[in-house]
């Protein structure tokens, strides 16, 4: 916590009120206007548009594996730098859970391939449990507002039944704002000559 004194009021009897402050932490959620995967490799009950349904009964499966993955448009450009997965609940393969992903952001609608892509972070892990309906999330160092996040499963924990598919139920993007939160608790009376930062 940081503690800034702000301002004084002087008082009939010659002392001031101290006004402290605290930093505060709030999450911002994206606002995610339109998702398309990768590809169309996918059951037809298990299409990436699962991940923003808020449904953890459900879920996006691509056959691709490795190297597949969505795209968000948001809907204004941000900068996003954290990562919210979830998987889902009715199921028991962890292993073709994420493992690591990479971010990249664009400012236009682009192709899943085109190289005008702006790689953001590679190799993030997503540390999901193994449990299902588990949650994870997970931050990265971006400063450039993106309207286009594109999100590529790059490993995944491992095989099933031989297959190397990967599946997520819910992902989102967010971001972390470090606010000055007024702490009325910290009100405090003293006098005027002995007031200082504390």
């Amino acid at each position: 916590t940081v503690r800034v004194f702000v301002g004084d009021t002087r008082s009939q009897d010659g002392s001031a009120r101290q006004l402290v402050l605290q930093d505060h932490v709030e999450t911002i959620t994206a606002t995610i206007t339109k998702v398309l995967a990768s590809s169309l490799n996918s059951p037809a009950a298990e299409m990436v548009a699962n991940v923003v349904d808020g449904q953890t009964g459900t879920k996006y499966l691509n056959f691709d594996g490795i190297g597949s993955g969505m795209v968000m448009k948001l809907e204004h450009a941000d900068a996003m730098t954290g990562l919210s997965l979830t998987t889902r609940t009715n199921d028991d393969i962890w292993a073709w859970d994420p493992k690591t992903v990479a971010i990249y952001g664009a400012n236009e609608a682009l192709a899943w391939a085109d190289s005008a892509w702006s790689l953001i972070q590679d190799g993030l892990a997503t540390q999901l449990p193994n449990g299902r309906g588990e949650s994870s999330s997970v931050t990265f160092s971006n400063a450039n507002a993106y309207q286009y996040y594109k999100l590529v499963f790059t490993d995944t924990k491992g095989t099933h039944q031989g297959k190397r598919y990967v599946h997520v139920s819910e992902a989102t993007l967010f971001k972390q704002v470090n606010l000055l939160a007024d702490d009325r608790l910290s009100l405090q009376m003293k006098p005027i000559d002995k007031l200082s930062l504390i």
